[in-house]
């Protein structure tokens, strides 16, 4: 059961919905305060991120943060807040280091916006060479020995590093293209 929530409006009203609801949850009101203090959404072991392991920890984590906050009609300022209180270890010794440059050459907390976050922890944990790297996996993958179900996982979880290299319009179906292509010639013949 979540804990009891104040309703609150108005600017730092951060709306966060209802764990009870299995498809669509609904927005409750509370101050971005309350949220930061909530158990639940800024428990240090709950969907926090710690800087440290593989660098595709940080997007994953980052798309995470997202997908939850998707579901808020909260400020930038107020998703940068939530995403911060969830850095732990490494990645809280970073932030507040970044946030102080930041505040400097920006001239105010207020200015950095929830792009500016993004930016600034990808650039730091997922750096650009790692993501060329990754897209370039995902570009060369090729079905070879892995089964239909192994290289369709594998398709998916690469997919994420390489759809930037293709234009919105066309995502589907090139993305659809790639993932033919990649399989093993019997099955593309079968599949023609």
């Amino acid at each position: 059961m979540p804990p009891q929530r104040n309703p609150a409006t108005g600017p730092n009203a951060l709306e966060i919905g209802s764990p009870e609801d299995n498809v669509h949850p609904k927005p409750v009101d509370i101050t971005v305060h309350e949220a930061a203090r909530s158990q639940d959404y800024c428990s240090p072991h709950s969907d926090s991120f710690d800087g440290r392991g593989d660098q595709i920890n940080a997007e994953n984590w980052l798309n995470d943060v997202e997908e939850l906050l998707a579901t808020t009609r909260c400020t930038n300022e107020q998703k940068v807040a939530y995403a911060t209180c969830k850095l732990t270890k490494e990645a809280r010794c970073w932030w507040q280091e970044k946030n102080m440059v930041l505040v400097v050459d920006l001239g105010s907390e207020d200015a950095i916006t929830w792009d500016i976050f993004k930016h600034e922890l990808n650039q730091h944990f997922f750096p650009r060479v790692v993501q060329e790297a990754k897209a370039q996996v995902f570009l060369d993958l090729v079905q070879g020995g892995m089964t239909v179900i192994e290289y369709t996982a594998k398709f998916l979880q690469l997919s994420q590093f390489g759809m930037y290299l293709i234009l919105n319009e066309e995502k589907k179906e090139k993305k659809a293209k790639k993932f033919e292509q990649g399989l093993n010639s019997r099955i593309q013949i079968m599949m023609s």
